[in-house]
């Protein structure tokens, strides 16, 4: 009692009391101050406020100072708002690995941002060599007026100078030492001279295997790298190597395609050159047999001659298709684009596959609703070829019933002409599950057919990539024991 404020308070608060007093003198009013002070526990936060005292008389007799230490409300606020930056941190960092697909521009960015949240003096990623036992800093961020050392940090030769390392990011997979000197003294030799006082270290592998790891360093002084920090870091280096392994995974899966791709060109080089081989000798076949029908035969020899002239002919129509599919494989066919007369298509192949309906005891019909045109722009022999082989699997599949063509004229644009083709039979059906198979290449819906309807099973795979050619729409409707409808619709100018 009696004593001056400047005796009972500490010098910086001192300062400040004779301007927080005339406002007190201005207003009348109690008047709030807030101050720190640094003690050898830390720093301890105080509120208080100054209030006037008056006279029964309501006369200014003098000032109250009511002050209170808040230190432990305030450093649980200021946690919990560490954690909360901690969770944006974490939650940020997570995003930018699986949004980027660069892993090195995206943990450059990584690193900034944790070194402006931790507030430490370096950020930096190291790689291990594989099948060297050395280290490269690749990427790193120094907060303003902290010295770069990834130049320096190339090639270093970690077993030789700190074997201690590997196998502690392996056993305790984590480097934190709060003071330097805590570390085994081969690490210790190697830091002492970098002026440092804290160091974090927390490894990445990339598919199974050490990588490298993520580094923090603070050469202010000794820090206490929180669990809640150590977590966030975590995910940044968890991010970065999923990132690396996807990078990764996506160039060997381009590798992997690109061999394949290579590789069936030559298998389609191949089968081209060894259809087009075989070809030749098969036509002089072919060609014999027909000088050999002209001779004086005997009944058996009419009927031996009969059968090998019709292998004769599957073998050479097999051959044709493979040397399509392999020519369409290798995207060496082209479409003409000339006049085509519709009817006549149809004609000709009415001519080819109704006798062999017949022969099989088939109805065989072919309609042309009347507003098709009659001559449009398109390749016929492709037309024809994609006709047919709808036309071929319909007869060669159907046992009894029917085998009907029919076309007609769909909306289209003023000097076009889209036309919906479909084949439809009374056949064997296809199930659902194989109605996407049977476009696939040597496959077909039950591959016993193939024993009982001889052929490469490479028929609706042309024919689909020549309706793609062509720019055009394939639809299959089929059901098991119900038949098949095939059809498929393209747009053609008009000639």
């Amino acid at each position: 009692m009696g004593a001056a404020y400047q005796d009972v308070l500490p010098p910086e608060v001192s300062a400040v009391i004779p301007g927080v007093i005339a406002e007190v003198n201005r207003t009348l009013s109690p008047y709030p101050i807030e101050y720190t002070l640094t003690a050898d526990d830390g720093v301890h936060y105080y509120k208080g406020r100054i209030a006037p005292m008056f006279s029964p008389q309501y006369t200014l007799i003098g000032y109250t100072f009511v002050v209170s230490d808040v230190t432990q409300a305030v450093l649980a606020k200021m946690r919990d708002d560490r954690l909360l930056a901690l969770e944006g941190l974490h939650r940020e960092i997570g995003a930018i690995f699986f949004e980027r697909t660069d892993p090195a521009a995206a943990v450059d960015l990584v690193l900034a941002k944790i070194g402006e949240m931790l507030r430490v003096s370096s950020v930096y990623v190291c790689h291990f060599r594989e099948n060297e036992r050395r280290l490269d800093m690749t990427h790193e961020w120094c907060a303003a007026g902290i010295s770069a050392k990834r130049a320096e940090t190339q090639n270093f030769a970690f077993d030789e100078h700190m074997p201690s390392l590997v196998q502690l990011l392996t056993r305790d997979g984590i480097v934190a030492a709060k003071d330097i000197n805590q570390l085994p003294p081969d690490m210790q030799s190697v830091l002492n001279g970098q002026s440092l006082h804290s160091l974090l270290l927390l490894p990445f592998r990339v598919n199974e295997r050490l990588e490298g790891f993520l580094g923090l360093e603070e050469t202010h002084y000794q820090r206490d790298w929180l669990p809640e920090e150590t977590a966030a870091l975590r995910t940044a280096a968890d991010g970065y190597a999923r990132l690396i392994e996807r990078q990764r995974a996506e160039r060997d899966l381009i590798t992997a395609r690109d061999t394949a791709i290579r590789s069936a060109q030559h298998k389609s080089e191949f089968v081209a050159k060894m259809s087009h081989e075989v070809r030749t000798p098969m036509t002089i076949m072919l060609g014999m047999m027909e000088l050999i029908e002209e001779t004086p035969l005997s009944d058996e020899q009419r009927d031996l001659l009969t059968m090998a002239q019709e292998n004769a002919h599957r073998l050479m129509n097999m051959l044709v298709e493979v040397l399509d599919f392999s020519e369409l494989e290798r995207g060496t066919v082209s479409l003409q684009a000339i006049p085509v007369d519709v009817r006549g298509v149809l004609a000709e192949i009415e001519t080819m596959w109704a006798d062999a309906a017949h022969r099989k005891g088939l109805d065989f019909a072919i309609s042309v609703d009347e507003q098709v045109p009659q001559r449009i722009v398109s390749d016929p022999a492709r037309l024809r070829q994609v006709i047919s082989i709808l036309t071929n699997n319909a007869v060669k599949f159907t046992e009894a019933g029917s085998v009907r063509i029919a076309v007609w004229p769909m909306p289209s644009r003023y000097g076009e002409s889209r036309l919906r083709f479909q084949v439809s039979d009374t056949g064997c059906g296809i199930p659902p599950d194989k109605q996407q198979l049977i476009f696939e290449s040597f496959m077909q819906a039950d591959n016993s057919l193939t024993r009982r309807h001889e052929g490469a099973g490479v028929g609706l795979a042309i024919y689909k990539q020549l309706v793609d050619l062509m720019e055009g729409e394939i639809d299959v409707q089929s059901a098991e024991g119900a038949g098949s409808t095939f059809s498929f619709a393209a747009t053609f100018p008009l000639a």
